[in-house]
């Protein structure tokens, strides 16, 4: 199940959700003679365990904040998500320590339950208010253009069909581009900054931005491209048009 939803393009957590009752089964042995066959057990599993924990914690404390500065500036705050994992590492450590397995156990529990409910119910909310699908296709719905059509150039995520809940032609030649936008009515196009300079030159002043944003999780801005100018040549600038003007 991890495998396969690892190769697709489109990935949200709860796909793999099916292999969760077969990892628990192959948990459930260790957990049951952590707690009633303790003798077997060497302590330092249960130690490392511990550390483990807290290592992991600090590694989310202090890394989600740095690439949050970068990449979701506002939300440095994510890094709370690493608080549950320290605090629960180490007072397991302190129960392992004195042989209370239980009382190891149900801490290691009440801290993953913590740290799931952080990440999963805050951190993840707060960092999909930055996903570029949902503000795109509000500002491309905010123009009330009727069936707005809409094309991503060399740029394509399967979220832009979902948000707009328009058909989005995925365009990577330039002559395609062409062929679209003289088809359209009123064409939208999303691309990158990237690529954006390219479509200006090809239809000067013929486009004007719609919306700007910063990629998500990512580097670099997408832009949403509105058609302004119905009344000149739906045609692309030839090279030699370029070149005179």
């Amino acid at each position: 199940v991890i495998g396969l939803w690892s190769a697709v393009a489109m990935k949200l957590p709860h796909h793999i959700l099916p292999a969760y009752p077969a990892l628990a089964l192959l948990a459930a042995p260790f957990v049951y003679a952590w707690i009633h066959e303790t003798a077997r057990m060497n302590r330092l599993w249960m130690r490392n365990a511990a550390v483990t924990l807290i290592v992991v914690g600090f590694g989310l404390a202090i890394a989600l904040p740095i690439v949050a500065m970068r990449l979701l500036p506002g939300d440095e705050w994510i890094g709370v998500a690493g608080v549950p994992l320290i605090v629960g590492g180490g007072l397991c450590l302190w129960f392992s320590g004195r042989g209370e397995s239980e009382r190891t156990m149900a801490t290691f529990a009440v801290s993953s339950v913590a740290f799931l409910t952080i990440g999963f119910g805050v951190v993840v909310i707060g960092v999909d208010r930055h996903q570029n699908g949902p503000a795109l296709a509000a500002a491309i719905r905010g123009t009330e253009v009727g069936p707005a059509e809409v094309a991503a150039f060399r740029f394509f995520r399967e979220s832009f069909v979902y948000y707009t809940g328009e058909h989005v032609a995925r365009i990577h030649e330039e002559k395609d581009l062409d062929q679209f936008v003289e088809e359209s009515k009123h064409p939208f196009v999303i691309t990158t900054d990237e690529h954006e300079r390219m479509i200006r030159e090809r239809f000067p002043g013929q486009f004007r931005v719609l919306d700007r944003q910063q990629r998500f999780l990512n580097t670099g801005e997408l832009v949403v491209l509105e058609w302004q100018a119905p009344e000149a040549p739906r045609n692309a600038a030839k090279p030699t048009d370029r070149l005179t003007r």
